[in-house]
């Protein structure tokens, strides 16, 4: 039966060699203690001269609340009711769930980033359509088209749930122009999962242009946290890299410290103890490779241990760690 590894491997004085960056690798989920949700109603840019009933409710994911688009439309005709300006052009998530009771009727929600030139992300008819895109935008725009011969009340358009924020899968989808980004609280943070235990010695976070003092821990299991890294964002745009002495763990939490909202736009983890790892600390390459350097006879005692076992169908993963701890320390 294997033996589980333990948590640390034995070397605390021991880090890899410094990674390039075709050593960095995407970690494949991640979490965050909050996600920044826009607040809309501080970002209207228009509305519609009949005005929105109920506009500071249609954010409450259709829990009986939603907005509609005032008065009634006449035949054929297309209302803008109301345009959000979000400041920027950013990649951002948003939900929506949007109604038209009537055929013929619609209901839209289209993104701009000019407020010119306007995209469909969603159209309701006969009914609700909801979901959740990830959209790059600087506007937002509700709009409701009548496509029958006579008027129809407002009530048969509805908008239910219209949510904009930025959550922390952007931390994870190579891409450093999106971005996670916590609310306002004491030390945010975001964790990404590298997908099972590994040897990690190090990550690299991109920080936007912003200045606060941060910590980097690691987790065999997302509950037991141990501090491995502390430093502070350089002020400017782009990369931090952080290493640490070789840990055996999966998960990387990255925390803010103080009362602060936090923006990480991606994170990448270091993983790399292979043919480099071994050759740059004078050892040759692998279990079986060529040992070269001193301390060759301790080095070649443990090479047969390992040969023997592994005939033996007796090999575990412990026996390996402990030839790695020999490798990189001697």
């Amino acid at each position: 039966m294997p033996i589980s590894p333990p948590p640390i491997i034995g070397l605390h004085k021991v880090k890899l060699p410094s990674p390039s960056v075709s050593d960095y690798i995407t970690p494949t989920s991640s979490l965050s203690s909050s996600n920044e949700e826009i607040d809309l109603s501080v970002h209207v840019l228009r509305r519609h001269a009949d005005g929105v009933t109920n506009e500071s409710n249609i954010y409450d994911d259709d829990d009986g609340t939603y907005a509609l688009p005032g008065s009634n439309l006449a035949a054929y005709e297309t209302r803008e009711v109301m345009v959000w300006d979000l400041g920027s052009v950013k990649t951002r998530r948003v939900k929506y769930r949007i109604w038209a009771y009537v055929s013929k009727c619609y209901g839209r929600i289209k993104y701009s980033n000019d407020d010119s030139t306007y995209t469909l992300l969603a159209e309701a008819e006969s009914g609700a359509v909801s979901g959740e895109e990830t959209v790059t935008f600087r506007y937002l725009k509700w709009e409701v088209y009548n496509g029958y011969n006579t008027s129809y009340p407002s009530s048969d358009f509805r908008l239910c749930t219209l949510d904009v924020w930025y959550d922390s899968s952007f931390l994870i989808d190579d891409d450093t122009g999106s971005f996670w980004k916590s609310n306002t609280e004491t030390n945010p943070w975001a964790r990404v999962d590298t997908g099972a235990l590994k040897i990690l010695g190090g990550c690299r976070i991109y920080f936007p242009a912003v200045s606060h003092d941060f910590k980097v821990a690691v987790s065999e299991d997302g509950s037991t946290w141990e501090d491995v890294y502390s430093g502070s964002t350089p002020g400017s745009e782009g990369w931090v890299e952080c290493s640490w002495s070789a840990r055996y763990a999966r998960y990387i939490r990255v925390q803010g410290v103080g009362s602060l909202s936090m923006q990480i736009n991606e994170i990448d983890y270091y993983s790399k103890i292979t043919d480099r790892v071994a050759a740059e600390h004078g050892h040759g390459s692998g279990v079986t490779g060529k040992i070269k350097g001193h301390g060759v006879r301790k080095g070649f005692t443990h090479r047969e241990k390992i040969k023997k076992k592994l005939a033996e169908g007796k090999l575990t993963l412990k026996d390996l760690l402990e030839y790695l701890d020999f490798m990189l320390t001697d």
